[in-house]
């Protein structure tokens, strides 16, 4: 029952973002990057906007704090119901398929 729940239950809840757009303006290799830099602290190698996006952190004194529990990414193009769609986006593992790495298609689509 709700009556028997802690006051901040609603905030112990694991919460996903879900990213949409028409893949030009962001990219699924966007996602990796935030994805893995949000969960692990550390930017990827291959990322290009490490040394930018770490100084304009440190300039904001930003910082994440890691309640996410996952990144999803939908790709849209203009005149379809949808193109791509991924759960719990992840970098690529270099070369081996991972379930976080497959492109995957939702059964009701």
């Amino acid at each position: 029952m709700l009556a028997d729940a802690p006051e901040n239950a609603c905030e112990q809840a694991p919460v996903a973002m879900l990213f949409c757009t028409s893949g030009f303006a962001w990219r699924r290799s966007d996602l990796e990057d935030l994805a893995d830099f949000y969960h692990t602290g550390h930017f990827r190698n291959d990322d290009g906007f490490r040394n930018a996006i770490a100084r304009y952190m440190a300039d904001e004194g930003t910082a994440f704090s890691r309640t996410i529990a996952g990144f999803h990414y939908l790709e849209r193009k203009q005149f379809e119901a949808w193109h791509r769609f991924q759960t719990f986006v992840s970098g690529p593992a270099f070369g081996l398929l991972t379930p976080y790495n497959w492109p995957v298609k939702p059964a009701f689509m």
